[in-house]
């Protein structure tokens, strides 16, 4: 009997583990990649995303606007807080080709290495120095 219930607790618990793993798979799915601060918490590239690349306005990248986009031009900011970019959320756009950054630091530099069609990065910073790295396919 002690068996029974302990089997039972253990599907009960992976139908709920399962549940929300759906959840928020559907929600990524159904519309699209939700625009907010989880999916991209830089809150001036979050405004680019939606202001470039939200066509629709809906606060959703759909699978079209995803795919739409080669290129991403973004600038961090003039004061000294908005000299970061975290990165988070760029490995959404699969089709980018050519992504340019003008900033001091960038935080989650590992999105870049999601990116499979990747062939020019350009880091500059309003420092006296800039970097470019051509990637070879």
């Amino acid at each position: 009997m002690k068996k029974k219930h302990i089997i039972f607790l253990i599907v009960l618990c992976a139908l709920f583990i399962k549940q929300d793993i759906t959840v928020i798979h559907a929600e990524e799915t159904t519309m699209g990649v939700i625009i907010n601060e989880e999916t991209f918490p830089d809150d001036a590239l979050r405004k680019y995303i939606i202001e470039v690349y939200d066509l629709d306005k809906n606060d959703y990248l759909t699978e079209d606007e995803i795919v739409d986009v080669k290129k991403l031009f973004f600038a961090a900011g003039s004061d000294e807080s908005r000299k970061t970019i975290n990165l988070k959320g760029v490995s959404y756009f699969k089709n980018l080709e050519d992504v340019w950054f003008w900033c001091k630091k960038i935080e989650n530099q590992s999105e870049l290495e999601k990116l499979p069609l990747l062939k020019e990065l350009k880091l500059s910073s309003r420092q006296k120095s800039s970097m470019q790295v051509n990637i070879l396919i």
